[in-house]
């Protein structure tokens, strides 16, 4: 399996690995940096890329963000940046990390009730 489409020049497009259809951000919108000028060296992401292809068999397409700004992509042929993904329970694993981050932000504890959030759905 070979990467399909370009990683703006490797050089110049390791944090958190986004690409869900259903994201409010493509990858259009997100703002696109150098690695080198987000802390994390070309030859990080080349290794990465090689060990998919060496190790991985199901990977379709990935995004690496750093400090908020897109710093590598790709996709391995058939899929493009426009193929939606099924993300099966990964959803879990972002919603645990939002709700850490919150904690760790101070906007909720984890003795917070659930339904506190959801007022509305209260049962009678």
């Amino acid at each position: 399996m070979k990467l399909a489409t370009s990683i703006r020049a490797m050089s110049s497009s390791f944090g958190l690995l986004l690409c869900a259809e259903g994201f409010a951000q493509t990858s259009s919108s997100l703002p696109a940096s150098d690695p080198e000028k987000e802390g994390v060296p070309s030859a990080a992401i080349q290794s990465f890329i090689e060990h998919l292809e060496e190790d991985i068999d199901a990977v379709h397409s990935f995004m690496i963000l750093r400090h908020g700004r897109r710093i590598a992509q790709g996709w391995w042929t058939p899929f493009d940046e426009r193929t939606p993904h099924l993300m099966h329970s990964l959803s879990k694993s972002f919603t645990s990390t939002a709700i850490g981050l919150a904690i760790g932000e101070g906007k909720l504890s984890l003795d917070d009730p659930v339904i506190s959030f959801f007022p509305d759905d209260t049962p009678a």
